[in-house]
């Protein structure tokens, strides 16, 4: 029996007799065993039998169909199991002796096909077992623990505390083969992740399911388990949000990546490129998808990595997905047995058809049979039929049982409860319990929430998430839904909406000090209800729009915002700051046209109230809205050429110095998009002279840095390319000295600075070819590297993919460009919109490489389709626009038309010098190689000729 011995004996305590009789046959032949005597139906694992089990060279188990039900003989089957598929197949080190009449109960099914030992009514073939036995250890190769990792992965310490589990070993088993199934020798190649979905109604226990394999089978994943709680999702559109957020703080806490800057749509891949690159298999669970959910929104929630196994738990059917499901029925009838074990030692006959009789009765609901359990703990000894009969007496719904559960609880246990259904959204702290609960039990509240927190939890109607290894730190808890809706069965309405208030008055003064999101959800839910104060649901929500400002999360930032406004609406409020928070959550969520309204109702009533600092402000993002939607005249009939908005020298000095910094870069980038490129550049360039950057905030997110940015592209546009190479260079280091190279900023000033380079190699092409070589080399790795870091759809990846066209053209590699256009059209308008530049640029390219092979009629065909496009976007007057104007007439001359062509060119051609000049010609045709315009070689040259001919 000591550690160390050659088997390891894996058995319940209704198989006794069996195991003494293997040990005993397997012990006269010399074979030294170790079999436990001492551990009960859900003890903790030792050390002592983790031991004894690693040093084991094979585990025996004698499978009986009550073998799966103990949580014991699940840990030691499991950890046996994945040492042996670590080294090759599991069947090397696990030998089944079966004392059933057939093997329906084995699994997983490796074992069932193994050629297990038959031992039917316990009839034992003692040699049989003893050559078996001998075979396998003759073959094996070390003790089972020598394949373990000595990396230990980090678990959730909800995944380690103590639970009451029985059963569920098929669906573990399934679920593990599902995410297994592309590491299965010679089967497959590696998928970027593998995902299986547990499906079953409330209350069946699919969390418990998840925390339960992520602790059996974390030998599996070396690299850890990550957990993320959508529980607080009421859409599936929300999951998403919730899911970033607690992805954010896994990268940041467990990962120890710096993330800061990171948009969304960069953080699942750096995170995905990460755990692929650390080559460690890690588990993630997705628990509880909200109802609607498509598989489209679906793979959002995956982090797309071979060595990313996710599993998720739904209450529905995941529409448009076709991958794997595991179904969660109810419990069988021995299992349920097992479950009421926990609370009595022995169960009478009479009990245990009073058990199976509930079973029926309530479909196996492991909720309605360990409430039930739980309540009839204190009955025992009460008569010798007293369970039984109570046992039939039992309801056979979830929420009948748990009312009568808490229909027993004293007074100031059922008002704490109450309290916690009202925090339900999320996990919640013991001291926020205490805060809300201090004007009723006043100096003896933190004793009255201490000692009902501990009843609650005995009585499983409120779960504890921080068991395990907690010394210092607030407790932290979570109610289920189910228990929610049988409180609200049990405790008035008045009641509860009292909770409501007074949390919601709670939650105001702890929202500044929180340290994590939950708060947060849980003010965000509090502020949908009517019962709750209007003045404190605006409160809420205007501190969940700044929390998520803060955290830039733009899309649950502007949930919120427009969250505010429908309150303040519907209650016939309408105040003009609130507008303004909501128009600039709507430009940072992309809303443009959401903003715009805003800003129209926010300037209304600016006016109305004669309020000169919030109409100038209502203006100004009025205008933003109305340029990003390519609305210019409008832009300028609300702001900028508006009498009570214009301004001699910048923006109004009343204004505070950070705001007024954010004003001037807006107005570069308003002039930018409008192609107005020379007067941005002179904005820019003074704009950059005079703001500070001594914060690290000013050079990573202030506007020093947006500013920054703007220079450099403005520097590309006007072909001023040395100085844009050593603008974006600077950005870049300083990126690099503060380690925050992932940066969203980062790494534009990374792609600018590639773009940079190329012009110049361009500009230089005829004397240093091998420069030029080398800038498209560089480009090309640069795409491969976004590609890799962020996947192909990321706007960064197809804006460097962009850039090697254009370079692949220039570089007169026409047809492996137009192979590359046409993989990256489809993905640009799926992304980004048909009418995005970047669609339009990649469209010019497509038209570059038809008129480069001097095949004139399609790049015709395509420039006049894209010119209109262009100019009802971006405007007549825009350099894009422009170029493509003057390649249309470039190639109709080329066609013989030089009556339609002499027009365009013409016009082209003046829309260019009035903002360049003619000073710039020369750097003008490197800008227009550009991504603002991208010509290639030969156009260019045509271009010189023309600019020669009908330039002053």
């Amino acid at each position: 029996m000591a550690v160390g011995a050659e088997v390891f004996l894996s058995y319940t305590w209704s198989d006794l007799a069996l195991a003494r009789q293997v040990q005993s046959a397997l012990e006269g032949a010399g074979i030294t065993v170790f079999r436990d005597v001492d551990i009960g139906t859900f003890d903790p694992i030792t050390q002592r039998l983790a031991d004894a089990l690693d040093h084991a060279k094979l585990m025996l188990a004698v499978y009986s169909r009550r073998y799966p039900t103990r949580y014991a003989c699940q840990w030691e089957l499991t950890r046996a199991f994945l040492a042996g598929q670590r080294a090759g197949d599991p069947r090397d080190r696990v030998l089944v002796v079966n004392p059933e009449p057939d093997e329906s109960h084995i699994e997983p099914l490796e074992l069932e096909d193994a050629g297990y030992l038959s031992a039917p009514g316990g009839r034992l073939d003692a040699a049989a077992l003893v050559a078996r036995v001998k075979a396998k250890l003759a073959a094996g190769d070390g003790p089972i623990g020598a394949s373990r990792s000595t990396r230990r992965p980090h678990l959730p310490e909800r995944v380690l505390r103590n639970r009451r589990f029985v059963g569920r070993h098929r669906e573990m088993w399934r679920a593990h083969s599902e995410l297994r199934a592309g590491h299965a020798r010679a089967v497959r190649r590696p998928v970027a992740s593998r995902v299986a979905v547990v499906r079953g109604f409330t209350g069946t226990g699919k969390t418990w399911l998840a925390e339960q394999y992520a602790f059996l089978f974390q030998d599996a994943y070396p690299g850890g388990v990550f957990w993320a709680d959508l529980s607080g999702a009421a859409r599936a559109e929300d999951a998403v949000s919730l899911f970033g957020t607690q992805l954010k703080e896994v990268a940041v806490h467990d990962l120890r990546l710096d993330v800061e800057g990171v948009e969304a749509a960069r953080l699942r891949p750096l995170v995905a490129r990460h755990l692929t690159d650390e080559g460690e298999d890690v588990l993630w669970i997705v628990d509880d998808l909200p109802p609607g959910m498509t598989g489209e929104v679906f793979e959002e929630l995956v982090v797309g990595s071979p060595r990313v196994h996710v599993l998720a738990t739904s209450r529905e059917s995941v529409e448009g997905w076709g991958g794997p499901v595991v179904e969660m029925a109810g419990l069988s009838e021995l299992e349920a047995q097992e479950l009421f074990d926990y609370d009595w030692i022995d169960l009478s006959p009479a009990d245990r058809e009073a058990v199976s009789r509930l079973v029926v009765r309530c479909g196996g609901h492991p909720l309605v049979l360990a409430t039930t359990s739980g309540s009839l703990r204190n009955s025992q000894g009460a008569g010798d039929d007293h369970v039984a009969v109570a046992l039939d007496r039992a309801s056979g719904t979830v929420v009948d049982a748990l009312r009568l559960r808490i229909a027993e609880l004293p007074a100031d246990v059922l008002a704490v409860l109450a309290t916690a259904t009202v925090l339900s959204a999320a996990p919640f702290t013991r001291d926020l319990l205490v805060r809300a609960l201090m004007s009723t039990f006043g100096a003896e509240t933190e004793s009255v929430v201490s000692r009902a927190l501990d009843v609650l939890d005995d009585r499983s109607l409120i779960q504890r998430l921080d068991r395990v290894g907690r010394v210092v730190g607030p407790q932290s808890w979570q109610v289920h839904m189910l228990v929610v809706e049988a409180v609200r069965h049990e405790v008035q309405v008045d009641v509860l909406d009292a909770c409501r208030r007074t949390v919601a008055g709670v939650l105001l003064d702890v929202l500044g000090d929180a340290g994590n999101e939950a708060p947060y959800r849980h003010a965000r839910e509090l502020a949908r209800l009517d019962v709750v104060p209007t003045d404190l649901r605006v409160r809420l929500l205007r501190s969940v729009t700044g929390f998520h400002r803060e955290r830039a999360d733009p899309l649950p930032a502007d949930d919120a915002a427009t969250a505010l406004l429908d309150v303040k609406r519907a209650a016939g409020l309408d105040g003009v700051d609130d507008l303004l928070l909501g128009a600039r959550t709507a430009l940072e969520a992309g809303h443009f046209d959401v903003a715009y309204h805003r800003g129209l109702r926010a300037c209304e009533l600016a006016v109305a109230d004669d309020n000169f600092r919030a109409e100038y402000r209502a203006r100004f993002l009025t205008a933003q809205a109305c340029d990003h939607l390519g609305r210019y005249d409008r832009a300028d009939e609300v702001y900028r050429h508006h009498p009570r908005a214009r301004r001699a020298a910048g923006p109004p000095r009343w204004m505070p110095e950070d705001e007024r910094a954010a004003v001037e870069v807006a107005e570069v980038v308003s002039l930018r998009v409008r192609g107005e490129v020379g007067e941005a550049l002179d904005l820019a360039t003074d704009l950059v002279s005079r703001l500070p950057s001594g914060t690290r905030h000013d050079r990573l997110d202030g506007a020093w840095s947006n500013a920054m940015i703007e220079l450099a592209r403005l520097q590309l546009a006007a072909g001023e390319v040395l100085k844009a190479r050593r603008t974006s260079a600077e950005l870049v280091e300083v990126y690099r000295k503060e380690k925050a190279t992932e940066h969203a900023r980062s790494q534009l000033a990374v792609v600018l600075h590639a773009e940079a380079q190329l012009h110049v190699a361009f500009r230089e092409m005829p004397s240093r070819r091998k420069v030029w070589d080398r800038a498209v080399r560089e480009i090309s790795a640069l795409h491969a590297q976004n590609a890799h870091r962020y996947g192909d759809d990321n706007p960064l990846t197809l804006q460097s993919a962009v850039l090697e066209a254009k370079a692949l053209l220039d570089n007169s590699r026409i047809d492996e460009a137009r192979e590359l256009l046409g993989r990256l059209e489809p993905r640009i308008v799926r992304v980004l919109g048909a009418d995005h530049p970047l669609a339009h640029r990649a469209r010019f390219h497509v038209g570059s490489s038809y008129q480069l092979k001097g095949d004139m009629p399609p790049a015709i065909a395509v420039y006049r389709e894209l010119l209109p496009r262009q100019v009802a976007t971006l405007g007549r007057q825009h350099v894009d626009s422009l170029v493509t104007r003057l390649q249309l007439g470039v190639c109709l001359t080329a066609m013989g038309e030089p009556a339609e062509a002499r027009p365009l060119m013409a016009e082209a051609l003046s829309g260019l010098r009035r903002q360049f000049g003619w000073a710039h010609e020369p750097t003008m045709q490197a800008y227009l190689a550009t991504a603002f315009g991208m010509l290639p070689g030969p156009a260019l040259r045509t271009l010189h000729r023309l600019v020669r001919l009908l330039g002053p």
